[in-house]
């Protein structure tokens, strides 16, 4: 939708993927798909290994939608295209990605803002569309990585993982995102506005990893040092309040022109070291890790209309993971894990009372444990969460909405996944899961035990 989601509270952990590449055999597939409210795909997909012993591999992905979306009255174009070129011999392998990517989307507007209401109203109808004439956002750029690890002797390598991305965008909605409700009258008086932004942001690690053996006991040691770089530009403007009107019955329309906007402009950067060390020992059917990471986070905020640095915030701190797994036979797994971490700096946008607040890091705790169980060639998992975050909120007073950080969110609950093939050509994949949340730690206990916005107790796919 044209309305986004960007946290600054994601929890602790890490994501690992790995981009397509060329198969043992030649590709030339053409799809088309169809979805949505007359939403057409068409994608290409070209593969081929070649060299000595098939070393190299190039991979060419490439797709074009249009058309409406399950949401009346929203539309989304994209296209993009993708490269990938890979080699692997005995000593070493190498990955290069690049890509460009291109999506509008207009309309979809589907969150409203409560305010000061002490209760909720009735929802609306589901097909009412609560776009006005021209809402639109919009995003244009592009993401490269560079992989590399090469084998230095029999049990050790060494490795480079570098990155990059570069995205410019627009965005006319409404300040602030979601749509102000006007008490329990159903009424919106909303604020039409106009931004504009472009994101940067640079990686790279150097390390190595290597085995070493101490009796009965195998140990798969890294190092690792890291260094990321992000600047984000942005500009706005807003035509003022009751420019956005209009009723959950009958949905909004603009009441003036779109307020015009110069270019992007700087408001914060952010510099992130950090150097790594982590041990994974197996003994008979146990494996333990350790890692412990230092971390330095430098970030800066800046007036976007005058260029003067406005915060600043200088953080060091070292981040503790451990966990343990016990294997009782080659099939079921059991393990624990803890693992801590802080998020980013971050400031209050311009559509808050308090623009250009700095919120310092804060820490976010995560305890798991569970099991494994792998039954022909069905996979499942059962664990067992608590999850603790930095409690970030709305606050409005009289008619101005101001960002909060106060006391923390814990969440807790099971999680059960099920994936695998379970017939031929058919693969199955589905879960569920159960949170509890609640607030805690708030100034003075004010809001202790309150229910935390947006979690629903029960979630499955499938």
């Amino acid at each position: 939708s044209v309305n986004g989601t960007n946290g600054n509270t994601a929890p602790n952990g890490i994501i690992s993927m790995l981009s397509k590449r060329a198969e043992n055999s030649p590709v030339i597939r053409y799809t088309q798909a169809f979805s949505g409210r007359g939403s057409l795909g068409e994608y290409l997909d070209l593969g081929k290994r070649f060299g000595k012993n098939d070393e190299w591999g190039i991979q060419v992905n490439t797709g074009f939608l249009n058309g409406g979306l399950a949401v009346p009255d929203m539309e989304k174009k994209e296209k993009n295209i993708f490269l990938n070129l890979d080699h692997k011999d005995k000593n070493s392998k190498s990955n290069f990605f690049v890509g460009y990517f291109d999506l509008d989307v207009t309309g979809g507007q589907r969150w409203f803002d409560l305010g000061n209401s002490k209760g909720l109203l009735k929802a609306p109808n589901s097909k009412r569309s609560f776009d006005y004439e021209g809402m639109k956002k919009a995003q244009r750029g592009y993401v490269t990585t560079l992989n590399h690890e090469q084998k230095i002797s029999k049990d050790w390598n060494v490795f480079l993982n570098a990155g990059g991305t570069s995205r410019k965008g627009y965005k006319y909605d409404n300040l602030g995102g979601s749509l102000p409700l006007v008490g329990q009258t159903g009424q919106i008086n909303g604020n039409l506005l106009n931004m504009v932004e472009h994101n940067k942001n640079a990686y790279v690690q150097l390390g190595t990893q290597g085995v070493v053996t101490t009796g009965a006991v195998k140990h798969d040691l890294s190092l690792a040092v890291d260094w990321s770089w992000t600047k984000n530009y942005r500009s706005q403007a807003n035509a003022g309040a009751g420019t956005l009107i209009g009723n959950l019955w009958s949905g909004v329309h603009g009441t003036a022109a779109l307020p015009e906007v110069n270019g992007a402009a700087l408001i914060n950067q952010e510099i992130t070291k950090s150097i790594t060390i982590a041990d994974y020992a197996e003994y008979k059917k146990w494996g333990f890790l350790v890692a412990l990471q230092r971390r330095d986070n430098d970030f800066q905020g800046f007036n976007a209309k005058t260029g003067l640095r406005t915060e600043k915030s200088t953080h060091i701190a070292t981040n503790p993971t451990f966990a343990v797994v016990y294997k009782p036979n080659k099939d079921l797994s059991i393990y624990g894990s803890h693992s801590e971490g802080y998020t980013r700096a971050r400031t209050a946008a311009l559509s808050y009372g308090n623009a250009g607040e700095l919120f310092h890091p804060v820490k976010n705790k995560q305890n798991e444990v569970g099991l494994k169980y792998k039954l022909g060639n069905l996979f499942s998992t059962v664990s067992f969460f608590q999850v603790e975050q930095g409690n970030y909120f709305d606050e409005t007073i009289g008619s101005t909405k101001y960002l909060r950080n106060d006391g923390e969110n814990r969440y807790q609950g099971i999680e059960f996944n099920l994936n695998g093939q379970i017939a031929k050509k058919w693969n199955f994949m589905g879960g569920f899961m159960y949170i509890d949340g609640e607030r805690r730690k708030t100034a003075k206990g004010a809001t202790d035990g309150y229910y935390i916005a947006g979690v629903s107790d029960w979630s499955a796919v499938g």
